[in-house]
């Protein structure tokens, strides 16, 4: 049998793992962060890397329970064209300057900002870490907001908020799939 870890809550992970049968394998997958570049605070690059930085992304992993991995890459980690010497790493002091750079000094006077995510999966559990990530490294306030699969869509679609959560899996194996979508 097989079910794919869209069907398996990454909280059930450590139970499944102590059956015989159970295997794991990577996917050509990657979950990401959107910011809406055409809004400020987000039309600003600096204020994009600050929030890139202050991204535990291996607290994220073990929250998750080890149902996934990290990467700072749109080309997931098996993927040829893979090069993990790109991206942003976990830096919070580097995110801190940033953030004074783009007018923003310890998050003084950043407005706060909407995070939307599905309603699915284990969503909002990496959401409110990565809220509470962004007020500590930061010092900044974001409002979580979930909805229903087709609303979220159509709303990401029609008018965006400042954050969203997004994902995408690959057609084919093959690095340009993900890079034609992606630039």
């Amino acid at each position: 049998d097989y079910a794919d870890s869209k069907s398996i809550p990454p909280l059930e992970v450590p139970r499944l793992k102590d059956l015989p049968d159970f295997k794991t394998t990577l996917m050509f997958r990657t979950n990401y962060i959107a910011f809406n570049v055409e809004k400020p605070p987000f039309d600003n690059p600096l204020v994009r890397k600050a929030f890139a930085a202050s991204i535990d992304r291996q607290s994220i992993v073990d929250l998750i329970q080890g149902a996934g991995v990290t990467t700072k890459s749109w080309i997931p980690n098996n993927m040829l064209g893979y090069n993990g010497e790109v991206g942003i790493d976990f830096d919070p002091g580097q995110a801190k300057k940033w953030l004074a750079e783009a007018g923003y000094p310890d998050g003084k006077v950043f407005p706060e900002v909407s995070f939307l995510l599905p309603d699915v999966s284990s969503n909002r559990i990496i959401a409110e870490a990565l809220q509470s990530m962004w007020k500590m490294y930061l010092g900044v306030k974001v409002n979580l907001m979930n909805q229903e699969w087709k609303v979220y869509l159509s709303t990401i679609n029609t008018d965006p908020p400042e954050i969203h959560r997004a994902g995408w899996g690959a057609d084919f194996p093959d690095p340009h799939n993900f890079m034609t979508l992606f630039t």
